[in-house]
């Protein structure tokens, strides 16, 4: 197995408003923000083999020719998966007679690479995409 690059894919955002524009006073809050997902990985490989067997029936003027074609199909697959959370904390101040926004932009990270195997004597090669994380940017409004 060959890594090549990692990828991120925007999987949707999380606004919270904290408003202190009441307060006299400096406000702290500390916000915990989790997601959970799942880690599957699943290889798939199918392969084929044509045999076919001809004879030749009756006599050669009327060239009957019946074949029997035979198709065996093998298929590999090997599945893994297990489930994962992500969890931080997030600390914010927010000033007395002031109001903030602040947006969490979720996003999937993926590792991308070859998978190399070795079927029947020849080399085959396979792409791949596994969700290696989850994580998230964070802005302040």
């Amino acid at each position: 197995m060959t890594e090549t690059h990692r990828s991120e894919e925007p999987i949707g955002t999380e606004t919270r408003r904290i408003d202190n524009t009441a307060g006299t006073s400096r406000l702290t809050r500390t916000m915990r923000v989790t997601r959970e997902w799942s880690r599957t990985v699943s290889l798939d490989l199918n392969a084929s083999h044509r045999a076919s067997i001809g004879a030749q029936a009756g006599p050669a003027w009327l060239a009957l020719q019946p074949s029997v074609e035979q198709t065996l199909s093998d298929n590999y697959s090997v599945s893994a998966g297990r489930r994962e959370e992500f969890a931080e904390e997030i600390g914010v101040e927010v000033e007395p007679g002031t109001a903030l926004t602040v947006v969490l932009a979720w996003k999937r990270l993926w590792q991308h690479g070859m998978v190399h195997l070795l079927s029947r004597g020849r080399q085959v090669e396979l792409p791949f995409r596994v969700a290696v994380g989850i994580t998230f940017d964070q802005s302040i409004a």
